[in-house]
C-alpha cells in the first residue's frame, strides 16, 4: 500500500508538472503572438469598414469623372472573377470592359470561390468577393511578421511593429478590401522573402528550398507580371549567398537549377497560352497598346505643363497614394496630413537604413539586408520605367517592397527612441494609424453619400 501511494503521488506530481509546462508553453506562445493577433483583429474590423462603406460603383454625380470605379479597376477585375466563376478564363480585348483579362488567373480563381457564396445582385456580390483579398491580406500581415523576425531575431518588437504598420496603412487596407490581384502579388513577394531568409539559415536543405522557390516563383507568374522581378532577385540571392560563403556554391547552383527549371515548368501552360492568343509570352504588346490608348503619355504632360510640374506631381502623388488616395486616385486626404506623415516617416526611414547597415554586420545579416536593398531598387526601377511610358503615379506599385521599407523605418524609429519611452511611442504610432484610417473612412463616407 505504501508503494502504491508513492506511485500515485508521483503520478499526481508528474501530471501537475505537465500541466504547468503546458500553461507555460501556452503563455509563451500567447506572449509571442498576442500583438499580431490583436493587429489582425484590428485589420479585419477596418477592412470590413472599407469594404462595406465603399460601393461597387460611384454615385452618378461622380461616375462621369472617374469612370465608375470606386476601387482601382474593380469593375474590370469583377468581370474576370465572374468569368472564372462561370467556368472559363477570359480573353483580352481592348473593345470590352474587361481590360484586366490579360492578368494571370490564380487570384481570380480564389476570388471566384467567394463569388460562389455571393448573391446574384452584382452590387452586393462585390462585397462578398472582396473578402478573398482580405484573407490574402491577413496572410500578408503574418508573413511580414515572420520575415522580419527571421532577419532581426533579437528585436521581436520590430517584427510586431512592422506587421502592424503594414496592416494599418490606409492604402494597403483599401487594397485588401477590394477586388483586385495586388494583395495576392504582394503576398507572393512576402513569401519569397520568407523562403529566402529561411534558406540562408538552413543551407543544408538546399533541395527543399529550391523546390519552395520554384513554387513561389511559379505562383507569382500565375498571379501578376510584377512578380517577374523575383527571378533576377533569386539569381542575385543565390550568387551573393555563395560569394559570401553562406551557402556552398554547389548547393546554390543545385537549388537555383531546381528553382528556375521548376518555376518554368509550372509557368509554361500560362506562357504558351499567351503566345497562342497574343503573340508573345507575357502579352505585353496588347497590354501596352491598350494602356497607351487609355493613359496620357508622360511626354505629353511634360510638353503641356512643364517638367517641373511633372516631377512635383510624380513625387507628391506617389507619396500620397502610397499612404492613401481613394476613389481611384480622385479622393486625396488633406495636404497637411501627408506633410505630417512625410516629416515623421522619411527621416526615420533614412536613419533606419543607415542604422541597419552599421549595426548588422554578420554575413547572414548582410545577405538578408542585401536582399531587401535589391528588392527596393528593383521595385523603384520598375516603377520609374513604367512611368516613362504611362502616367501611373500610384504608390501601391511600390508595395512589393513594403516589408523592407516599413521594417527599416520602424528600426530607425526604435533606434532614436529611449527604451523607457518605447511602449508609449509604439502606442502613439498605432493610435496615429487608427486615427488616419478613421479620417480616411470619414472622407470615403462623405464622398459616396452624394
Amino acid at each position: 500500500m505504501h508503494v502504491e501511494g508513492d506511485v500515485a503521488l508521483s503520478s499526481s506530481r508528474l501530471a501537475d508538472q505537465r500541466s504547468t509546462i503546458s500553461r507555460a508553453e501556452y503563455s509563451s506562445a500567447w506572449g509571442r503572438y498576442s500583438s499580431i493577433v490583436l493587429v489582425t483583429i484590428l485589420f479585419l474590423l477596418f477592412s470590413s469598414a472599407y469594404n462595406y462603406m465603399t460601393p461597387a460603383t460611384t454615385p452618378a454625380i461622380l461616375h462621369s469623372l472617374d469612370g465608375g470605379a470606386a476601387n482601382p479597376d474593380e469593375p474590370a477585375h469583377m468581370l474576370y472573377v465572374e468569368s472564372i466563376a462561370s467556368g472559363h478564363i477570359p480573353v483580352f480585348s481592348s473593345k470590352n470592359g474587361d481590360y484586366e483579362a490579360h492578368q494571370p488567373p490564380l487570384y481570380y480563381i480564389i476570388a471566384a470561390c467567394a463569388d460562389k457564396l455571393a448573391p446574384s445582385d452584382p452590387d452586393k456580390a462585390v462585397h462578398v468577393d472582396r473578402w478573398a483579398a482580405t484573407l490574402l491580406a491577413v496572410a500578408l500581415i503574418w508573413v511580414t511578421f515572420f520575415v522580419v523576425r527571421e532577419v532581426l531575431p533579437d528585436r521581436p518588437n520590430i517584427a510586431a511593429a512592422t506587421a502592424a504598420i503594414v496592416a494599418l496603412i490606409p492604402m494597403n487596407l483599401s487594397l485588401g478590401s477590394s477586388v483586385g490581384n495586388d494583395t495576392a502579388a504582394n503576398l507572393v513577394f512576402a513569401l519569397y522573402l520568407l523562403v529566402v531568409e529561411r534558406y540562408f539559415r538552413r543551407p543544408e536543405k538546399h533541395i527543399l528550398y529550391g523546390v519552395l522557390l520554384a513554387i513561389v516563383l511559379g505562383a507569382g507568374v500565375w498571379t501578376k507580371s510584377s512578380t517577374l522581378l523575383l527571378f533576377p532577385l533569386t539569381l542575385a540571392a543565390l550568387v551573393c549567398a555563395s560569394a559570401l560563403r553562406l551557402i556552398p556554391t554547389k548547393a546554390a547552383a543545385v537549388s537555383g537549377l531546381i528553382a528556375f527549371a521548376g518555376s518554368a515548368a509550372l509557368s509554361l501552360p500560362w506562357l504558351l497560352r499567351n503566345q497562342r492568343l497574343y503573340g508573345d509570352l507575357l502579352a505585353e504588346k496588347v497590354i501596352f497598346h491598350d494602356l497607351a490608348s487609355r493613359n496620357v503619355a508622360p511626354s505629353a504632360l511634360i510638353g503641356a505643363l512643364g517638367q517641373t510640374w511633372y516631377i512635383e506631381r510624380f513625387f507628391a502623388w506617389t507619396f500620397a497614394s502610397y499612404w492613401g488616395v481613394f476613389d481611384s486616385m480622385n479622393l486625396f486626404l488633406p495636404t497637411n496630413v501627408y506633410v505630417c506623415i512625410a516629416v515623421v516617416s522619411i527621416p526615420v526611414l533614412i536613419w533606419g537604413s543607415i542604422a541597419l547597415a552599421k549595426t548588422r554586420t554578420t554575413v547572414l545579416e548582410r545577405a538578408s539586408l542585401l536582399q531587401w536593398v535589391l528588392l527596393v531598387l528593383l521595385t523603384v526601377f520598375a516603377y520609374v520605367q513604367y512611368n516613362v511610358h504611362f502616367f501611373q503615379v500610384q504608390g501601391r506599385y511600390l508595395y512589393p517592397a513594403l516589408i523592407p521599407l516599413t521594417a527599416a523605418a520602424v528600426y530607425g524609429l526604435a533606434e532614436i527612441t529611449p527604451k523607457r519611452y518605447a511602449q508609449w511611442v509604439a502606442a502613439a504610432l498605432i493610435g496615429s494609424l487608427v486615427l488616419l484610417n478613421l479620417l480616411s473612412l470619414t472622407m470615403i463616407s462623405g464622398r459616396y453619400s452624394l
